[in-house]
């Protein structure tokens, strides 16, 4: 289930959008280069599996935008389609939605959302090397998926801080000894001007037809002087690649 963070976005790169969205409000500074320090060893999951397991946002990986505080960045996901939009919360936000500057293949890419079961460095002792253990069994998998549905015609709001995590070494406690693991620290993420990318699934029921991912894009300019809306368009996914039923003919 878990796959390096770099290949999920060179996957997600590479997945055609069937829409654009642009950031709506007003925003300022200008683009500038600048490498953007990213992890090698990433939690993303994979946007895969079958219709059914558990509905409802996860805690881990999720926004971090403190209650009460206006996002300065909301992605809207709207699906505009006619049938239920999907995105899979195993490992959290970061596995649905991807920011950019550049073009693939030399993009840069900035992580937005916590990767799963790490936590910042700043965080107590006790707390900054969690410890996540997943299910093993297919039918435990399942049940413990997390989906959050999008219904036809509605949209789903995703805050995030404008805060790009970078990852580093840590150290914490764990049953009263020292563990060495992963943490990151909070960063503004460099002026520039990002694709931004979603996937999400669209499910289905029928056997022997699987889930069929569709991905959009939008564009965010930041810094912006005023919290701003990312639009993301999920409107008729692709037509899926029809399988070849004829047979050959046999020589004479």
């Amino acid at each position: 289930m878990l796959r390096q963070l770099g290949a999920i976005l060179a996957v997600t790169l590479a997945c055609g959008g069937s829409g654009k969205g642009e950031s709506t409000g007003p925003t300022a500074g200008e683009s500038s280069g600048g490498d953007v320090e990213t992890p090698e060893n990433g939690g993303g999951g994979e946007q895969g599996g079958e219709a059914g397991g558990e509905e409802g946002g996860g805690e881990e990986g999720g926004a971090t935008q403190p209650e009460g505080t206006p996002a300065a960045v909301t992605f809207v996901l709207k699906n505009s389609h006619t049938t239920e939009l999907a995105f899979n919360l195993d490992q959290g936000w970061g596995t649905n939605i991807f920011a950019y500057s550049g073009k693939p293949p030399k993009a840069k890419p900035i992580l937005m959302f916590p990767k799963f079961c790490t936590a910042m460095c700043d965080a107590a002792d006790e707390e900054r090397c969690p410890v996540c253990p997943q299910p093993e069994k297919l039918k435990d998998i399942k049940a413990a998926q997390k989906l959050e549905k999008v219904a036809a015609g509605a949209t789903l709001e995703v805050p995030w801080d404008g805060k790009a995590l970078v990852y580093g070494k840590g150290k914490g406690t764990r049953n009263g000894k020292n563990v060495k693991c992963e943490c990151s620290k909070a960063e503004e993420a460099p002026a520039e001007t990002y694709t931004v990318k979603a996937c999400g699934l669209r499910l289905t029921t029928q056997v022997g037809t699987n889930s069929q991912l569709q991905c959009v894009e939008g564009s965010m300019t930041l810094p912006a002087t005023e919290p701003i809306k990312v639009e993301l368009d999920f409107g008729a996914p692709p037509a899926a690649p029809g399988k070849k039923t004829g047979k050959k003919k046999k020589g004479h």
